[in-house]
């Protein structure tokens, strides 16, 4: 991955989740305030959730749109709870978590990570060369 790439990912990638809530919301009147917030959260998650994961991914040589996939819907239940969260403390509302909501948001993460990945050129599947190199002397002595 290229550096370039990254902060155009970076940029991009969040952009899908007010994208995605212009197509499905349809209130008037209230479409420039859920889209602002739509987009604000979307940035914060990819801050607190999508840096950490591509930097732990990176490091464990572990990095591919499957795990960055998994890493952005837990992303997005977890964003979605807090959002719930503070708007349920904004109207005073002690309401449990919601599982519709919170499907929404792992769709959405998830739409952000796969995005992202796509952008950023992330590989499909990763497979661990050295793991594939001792396999394959074994692999041959069976056939024999």
């Amino acid at each position: 991955m290229k550096n370039n790439r990254l902060k155009l990912a970076f940029a991009i990638a969040p952009l899908s989740v007010p994208i995605v809530w212009a197509f499905v919301s349809a209130t008037e009147g209230w479409t420039l305030i859920i889209l602002s917030v739509a987009t604000i959260f979307s940035y914060i998650g990819m801050i607190i959730v999508g840096l950490p994961a591509l930097y732990i991914l990176r490091k464990f040589s572990c990095l591919n749109l499957v795990t960055l996939g998994f890493f952005g819907l837990i992303g997005g239940i977890l964003i979605f709870a807090i959002i719930g969260y503070i708007l349920g403390l904004g109207i005073d509302s002690s309401s449990p978590f919601d599982l519709m909501a919170s499907m929404w948001g792992g769709l959405l993460g998830l739409l952000v990570a796969i995005v992202f990945g796509l952008i950023a050129g992330v590989e499909k599947i990763t497979y661990n060369k050295q793991m594939q190199a001792d396999k394959l002397p074994a692999a041959r002595s069976i056939r024999r």
